[in-house]
């Protein structure tokens, strides 16, 4: 029998060594500085949704990945709104500077809310193009998804003082990497009964490979390492 497209959701990778909270704390702290240093107003904190995952169980080869109507993948670049994100982290306030690959303009959609992530038993490939109108490629091993908006635009952002577009006030003690942005939404109860593999994953909370191990991924995780102090 042929493998399975997904090998394994909110679990490991293949490549770092962080734990799948640590994973997501690293997010949400590239969406605070973004939101400190660019004064985005409404830009939510990401929480892990395992419902989510089912949404990527669904797709079953490189080219059913696509996003949905409650939420995105970061397989699928947007070349407008990356040449958007792209102009705005140049304001960050780090020294380490770098043109963001495909899945980080997803990262920094402020109205997201839940973040989840599939492993795959293939190697998936594709195309955008950069703000210097040069064509890329990629190839990726791991999917992250973001939900629940599927869509994305530039009046997604709001801009002000932080926090003062948040419908539900703002993170506060005790968080981690999450103080100061929009509080979000509970993660609903998953009603399915979940795999070995999630409840392998859900369990761990020692440092473990992160749900990321391709190239795209590398600029975003080095980026995280850069800013730890910063922040």
């Amino acid at each position: 029998m042929a493998e399975s497209f997904i090998e394994s959701c909110g679990n490991f990778s293949r490549t770092f060594s962080i734990s799948r909270d640590g994973y997501v704390d690293a997010h949400n702290k590239l969406r605070r500085a973004l939101m400190k240093d660019v004064k985005i107003s409404n830009m939510f904190e990401l929480k892990y949704n395992p419902n989510l995952e089912d949404e990527l169980r669904k797709m079953k080869s490189c080219e059913d990945i696509n996003h949905g109507p409650n939420f995105r993948v970061n397989y699928k670049p947007n070349g407008k709104m990356m040449t958007f994100v792209q102009k705005l982290t140049e304001k960050l306030n780090i020294a380490y500077k770098v043109n963001f690959p495909t899945p980080a303009i997803e990262s920094f959609h402020p109205g997201q809310s839940f973040i989840a992530w599939c492993n795959l038993n293939v190697k998936c490939n594709g195309e955008y193009v950069d703000d210097k109108n040069e064509k890329k490629s990629f190839e990726t091993h791991e999917i992250l998804i973001f939900g629940p908006k599927g869509t994305y635009s530039e009046s997604d952002f709001k801009f002000g003082e932080t926090g003062s577009d948040c419908p539900n006030g703002i993170s506060t003690a005790p968080c981690k990497r999450n103080c100061g942005l929009c509080e979000g939404p509970e993660v609903p109860v998953k009603t399915t009964t979940p795999s070995k593999e999630m409840s392998a994953g859900n369990s761990i909370d020692a440092d473990s490979a992160a749900p990321f191990a391709s190239f795209v991924f590398v600029l975003t995780i080095s980026l995280m390492a850069n800013i730890v102090n910063d922040y």
